[in-house]
């Protein structure tokens, strides 16, 4: 007996989000009210409503009832099987196994709500069900159909629930997609950039020593915002200004003179933009627009807002497209660039790469104000 009572309080209440008890409740108390009483008055007017709405009302519920511990049941079951075996527990089943398990209870149910009907109208427990089904057919009728109607509700609820679920789990698997380029941006800009900057701090240390510790600090703030960019899909303009910054100051300790740097901002600094938008760019102007170049160049970094779009350019007046010794990786940057713009704006963001006119490369992004 104690065994009995802890299966059915598993049963009915150990589903805090959506526990049987909670569907019985509402198919029984919501929906089955009003459609017994749509029935009833088309099968049979108004004539002995009362009645026979209380009758199938009594038939509805209860073949809810055993449908519910139909297929809560089977859920119990499943789950102590898995539990047994060492499994995961398994999850609510699908819908169409959800419909298969209520329609075989319909049966029984039916049987037992013709039961508990003509027991509380003739005191009497009727268990032959065909020697008396046409006196209460128009009951068993109706209780049947509503409960026909309530499973399909139910399946249409756990259709809709279901394709919500697959959506946030698209949207999540989106996310980690967007932070793991993140971080193969990352790990791609590490390796050459503190080879070259550590070699430069080396060079420097015997003849400048506070200018060895200045790009020291300049190094160290510049891995921070890397570090903090790649653990988010998004930051502020300002936060990306700054990596770009940083990033340039550090080239520039290492070019020295041929290294000159514009800033252009003129949008607002809060606005939200994809992590690491320009710092690639920026990147690539030098490793294929200028490093080649004995007299190095100049490089440009443009922020406008302009009839609802955030413009952001990156412009240098090196080689020029496909001059560059370094045949790898400007291509690479693009593509991924552009997957990451798809997967955060759809086809609202673009991104162009075209020769600048005066010489040199621009590439320019623009994103869409109301999303970013």
């Amino acid at each position: 007996m104690q065994n009995l009572v802890r299966i059915l309080r598993a049963l009915i209440l150990d589903e805090p989000e959506d526990g049987m008890l909670k569907r019985y409740a509402k198919n029984a108390f919501i929906l089955c009210p009003p459609l017994v009483s749509i029935f009833t008055l088309a099968f049979g007017g108004t004539l002995r409503f009362g009645t026979r709405f209380l009758y199938g009302m009594i038939i509805a519920t209860t073949v809810s009832g055993t449908c519910h511990l139909f297929v809560y049941g089977i859920m119990y079951i499943q789950k102590m099987g898995a539990k047994w075996k060492g499994l995961p527990a398994p999850g609510h089943p699908s819908s169409g196994r959800t419909a298969l398990y209520s329609f075989t209870a319909m049966f029984p149910g039916t049987y037992l709500g013709y039961v508990f009907a003509s027991y509380i109208f003739s005191k009497e427990i009727k268990w032959r069900f065909l020697e008396n089904i046409g006196e209460y057919s128009s009951g068993i009728l109706i209780g049947s159909i509503i409960m026909g109607i309530v499973i399909l509700a139910e399946l249409h609820r756990d259709s809709e629930k279901a394709e919500k679920d697959a959506l946030l789990r698209l949207a999540e698997m989106e996310k980690k997609r967007l932070q793991a380029e993140i971080s193969a941006l990352t790990a791609q800009m590490n390796p050459h950039l503190l080879f070259n900057a550590l070699n430069t701090i080396a060079s420097m240390i015997p003849s400048a020593p506070e200018r060895a510790e200045e790009m020291t600090v300049l190094l160290s703030d510049l891995y921070r915002g890397v570090l903090g960019a790649s653990k988010q899909s998004k930051h502020s303009l300002a936060e990306e200004l700054e990596i770009c910054r940083n990033y340039l100051a550090v080239e520039q300790a290492r070019f020295g003179s041929r290294l000159t740097v514009e800033f252009d901002v003129q949008a607002t600094h809060e606005i939200q933009i994809p992590a690491l938008t320009l710092q690639p760019f920026v990147e690539n102007a030098i490793k294929h627009g200028l490093a080649s170049r004995s007299s190095g160049g100049k490089i440009s970094v443009i922020a406008k807002e302009s009839r609802g779009t955030l413009e952001l350019r990156v412009e240098d007046d090196g080689v020029g497209l496909g001059n560059s010794p370094a045949k790898t990786g400007a291509g690479t940057a693009i593509e991924n660039f552009r997957e990451r713009m798809r997967l955060h704006y759809g086809e609202k963001g673009s991104v162009f790469i075209s020769p600048r006119p005066a010489g040199g490369t621009v590439v320019k992004v623009d994103l869409p104000m109301g999303d970013v």
